[in-house]
């Protein structure tokens, strides 16, 4: 199931979740990282996937919205790890603020930021909790509680690829081929194999792009904008399977 963009290096990133297991693709569909979400303590949610906006390292950070089952309805709770699951931020009781009107009060920079409730503030990055209780009927939660975290990093800005007009009908075709921009890329893995990757060699056979691709889709968005004018091949492998070499002609 695919969840949700990601923001981070200036580039969007799609995510799936399945179970425990996140994996996250770059825009031309390539596999760009697994990571492992920690056990919680009942169902959950990933809410927010960055590189710097939780703190100032080089490591990807995301925000897990967890429901805990208590008298009378569900608590949520929020934590923010580090990808090597190292927590961050521990908020229980507390979650994102999803309606922006809920910030009325507030004097903000630029109301059109990440999120309603990530924003560039005069005193710089702020993370807005409230308490968040869902009641079954008998209410636990009397007062409202706000919550205000300052963050070290900063919002990033959102560049994305644009998508050939059609997509391939056949295996590993090319389309547009030729191409000067972007060309989408068709491609089915083995049933036997999870992964493979896609290689795109130049004319002197030297690699000039590698690309991890799994089962979640069925075609890559390869930007040829960089490379130089040619024909270029390329050729999907398993651990033990190789297709056919297949050509791409790039113009300038």
């Amino acid at each position: 199931m695919i969840l949700v963009l990601a923001l981070f290096n200036g580039e969007t990133k799609i995510l799936t979740l399945n179970g425990q297991e996140m994996k996250i693709y770059n825009e031309d569909h390539s596999l760009y990282k697994t990571i492992q979400i920690p056990a919680q303590t009942g169902e959950f949610t990933v809410n927010v996937v960055s590189q710097h906006i939780f703190d100032s390292d080089d490591d990807l950070e995301f925000m897990v919205i967890d429901e805990t089952d208590v008298e009378n309805g569900i608590l949520y709770n929020t934590v923010i790890y580090n990808e090597d699951g190292t927590v961050l931020l521990k908020a229980d009781g507390l979650a994102p603020i999803w309606n922006s009107s809920e910030l009325s009060s507030f004097n903000f920079v630029d109301e059109s930021t990440f999120s309603t409730f990530i924003k560039e503030t005069s005193d710089g990055l702020k993370l807005y909790l409230t308490s968040a209780y869902y009641d079954y009927g008998t209410p636990m939660v009397t007062e409202q509680i706000l919550k205000v975290y300052s963050l070290p990093g900063s919002l990033p800005k959102i560049t994305s690829v644009d998508s050939p007009a059609s997509a391939p009908q056949n295996l590993l075709e090319a389309y547009p081929n030729p191409a000067s921009s972007v060309v989408q890329i068709g491609y089915e893995l083995p049933e036997n194999a999870s992964q493979g990757v896609v290689k795109i060699y130049n004319e002197q056979g030297i690699l000039v792009k590698s690309l991890t691709v799994d089962h979640t889709f069925d075609h890559l968005l390869l930007n040829v904008a960089d490379f130089n004018a040619g024909v270029y091949t390329y050729r999907l492998e398993t651990d033990n399977f190789a297709s056919e070499a297949q050509k791409l002609v790039v113009m300038r």
